[in-house]
């Protein structure tokens, strides 16, 4: 159960608020943080990741990991727990595309 709703939160968290793709988009305006491309003379700019804020398969699995490492002390059940919830997180996302 820990690991569905662990899941969740990190999917909400990754893509379901849009708070990474605004942080994105900020960085990109302020060009901090992006990555020009050249394709056929013409430049473009492409925006980078943040990881493991725009990813819910490294959200679920931080999450996961740590929530449970800090509640049971059981490295060994942590590892199942971030697991797990790594993929319910991407069952989500790909659930949540579809829709």
């Amino acid at each position: 159960m820990n690991s569905i709703i662990i899941g969740i939160v990190a999917w909400w968290l990754s893509e379901g608020n849009g708070i990474p793709q605004t942080i994105k988009w900020w960085l990109k305006i302020k060009r901090i943080w992006y990555k020009e491309v050249v394709i056929q003379n013409i430049r473009t700019v492409s925006e980078r990741r943040i990881k493991p804020l725009d990813c819910p398969l490294c959200m679920g699995w931080w999450i996961g990991l740590i929530y449970t490492y800090l509640q049971t002390n059981n490295c060994l059940y942590s590892f199942t727990i971030g697991v797990l919830s790594s993929c319910v997180a991407i069952l989500i996302s790909k659930l949540m595309r579809k829709i």
